[in-house]
């Protein structure tokens, strides 16, 4: 009963908020915790037809004026307490069974992809960031970003507090260790 009256009313706030912004949502799964959405010209979707179970607050934040961005969760995944998932005029795709731990980020960049392949395991207070300031210019470096695409193949783990920069690729089967700075692509194991 209490996920059904929850589902219900944040069924109604999401269609509330979509009437004032410019976010759409295609589907919605029944959740836990509660989802806050910030910013505008967004998508949110999705797949299949397993829940997607989310444990906790999460942050969804599309703030790029200039560009939509996308969410793309496929099915049963599971979405810990306290994780941003930032399209921000770019595009996250998350594929079936994958977990994300709590307080991890997620953020895309206008015009980057961010991949997270199947059965990929993402452990506490991971950063996954698509773009960089640009820093030749140090008086511009902080208002301007360059973006590149991250992808993450299927089976991969990654450890807790670990960062993965913009541009790499880990491969399938790849172990990231706890507190790992991912600046290179990573071959498959």
């Amino acid at each position: 009963i209490i996920d059904i009256i929850f589902y219900t009313l944040l069924f109604v706030l999401l269609k509330l908020f979509n009437s004032m912004n410019s976010v759409s949502y295609k589907k919605f799964p029944i959740a836990y915790g509660r989802v806050q959405v910030r910013g505008n010209n967004g998508v949110i979707d999705i797949k299949g037809s397993s829940r997607l179970r989310i444990l906790g607050q999460i942050r969804l934040i599309f703030n790029d004026d200039h560009h939509s961005g996308l969410l793309q969760i496929d099915s049963s995944c599971i979405v810990d307490y306290e994780v941003t998932l930032a399209p921000r005029g770019g595009r996250i795709f998350i594929k079936e069974d994958t977990f994300i731990g709590p307080n991890v980020c997620v953020q895309s960049y206008a015009g980057t992809d961010i991949a997270i392949g199947e059965r990929v395991m993402i452990a506490k207070d991971t950063s996954i960031f698509a773009s960089n300031h640009i820093i030749s210019n140090p008086l511009e470096g902080y208002r301007s970003e360059l973006g590149k695409s991250i992808v993450i193949e299927n089976d991969v783990w990654i450890g807790a507090n670990s960062i993965i920069t913009a541009g790499v690729r880990i491969g399938q089967y790849s172990i990231i260790g706890a507190g790992a700075v991912v600046t290179i692509n990573i071959p498959e194991f």
